[in-house]
């Protein structure tokens, strides 16, 4: 077989794996629930905010006076205007959905390559297919189900907001599936993360609290970025980059896909390599 076919075959076996699991399953449905109580919630309160309005506002002026407050926080007029276009609670969700990601790649990924190696199921699949295929497609089936229910949680607040009237429901697909498009880039820094670590571990457990001791780390980098004033830090969090893909500057986004392609790079090359010397 050719790598791509090795590669397609691992991948739908991981998702086959994680839709089926009960892990898997209890996880896509906790995430529905909140999912569905934050949407309404964000509905809600942006139909109470309009409600208590003293005159109806156009959707232009209602556009205009958003970007006038985001200037006064800071934004530079440009970006003001692009983000005061996004329906409110459309970005608001994926801003939260965006701040799940890196849990649901821990609670996810972090058995993924450890489980079959503990158990030695690994064998079954190396003598068909290549390692670095194997290990390609257990990150790409990882990345797949996380960006699938980063989707489901975001569609959610897409229904409740033409429902409930907050937007047009042509602004409220357009936006949210360029958002969804943007925060797929995070996703594959944080899921190559987890299973480039995840590929040094025998044992689930122990890969799971490196994966967690990593993100304390990479955390308190970030921190430490944000308060001395240090960019280049901020990085080592990926979903500090999210800002970049909202500004109105191809250079800032470009700069935040390079950096969450390296972010997402590193580790899948270190671990693809660290799986080709193990004896498995």
């Amino acid at each position: 077989m050719n790598p791509l076919t090795e590669i397609r075959l691992i991948l739908f076996r991981e998702l086959r794996r994680q839709f089926r699991s009960t892990k898997g399953l209890v996880l896509v449905i906790l995430s529905v629930l909140v999912a569905t109580l934050i949407s309404l919630a964000l509905a809600y309160g942006e139909k109470k905010q309009r409600e208590m309005m003293p005159v109806e506002l156009t959707p232009e002026q209602r556009q205009a006076m958003l970007a006038e407050f985001l200037e006064k926080t800071g934004k530079d007029a440009a970006t003001a205007k692009y983000l005061s276009l996004i329906p409110q609670t459309v970005l608001s969700m994926w801003k939260v959905a965006t701040f799940t990601t890196p849990w649901l790649v821990l609670l996810l990924g972090y058995d993924s390559l450890a489980s079959d190696v503990q158990y030695r199921t690994i064998r079954f699949w190396t003598v068909r297919t290549r390692r670095s295929s194997y290990f390609l497609g257990k990150w790409l089936g990882l990345f797949s189900t996380v960006a699938a229910l980063h989707l489901a949680i975001s569609s959610i607040v897409w229904v409740v907001s033409a429902v409930m009237g907050t937007d047009n429901i042509g602004s409220i697909l357009r936006w949210g599936v360029q958002l969804w498009i943007l925060s797929l880039p995070i996703t594959a820094a944080w899921t190559g993360l987890a299973s480039g670590i995840g590929s040094f571990f025998r044992t689930p457990m122990v890969a799971l609290l490196t994966i967690f001791g990593t993100y304390i780390v990479v955390g308190i980098l970030a921190i430490i970025g944000a308060v001395k004033d240090i960019e280049f830090l901020t990085f080592f969090w990926p979903n500090s980059l999210d800002d970049k893909f909202l500004l109105a500057d191809a250079k800032h986004v470009g700069v935040g896909l390079l950096a969450c392609a390296l972010y997402a790079a590193l580790p899948l090359v270190t671990g693809a390599f660290a799986l080709s010397k193990r004896d498995v």
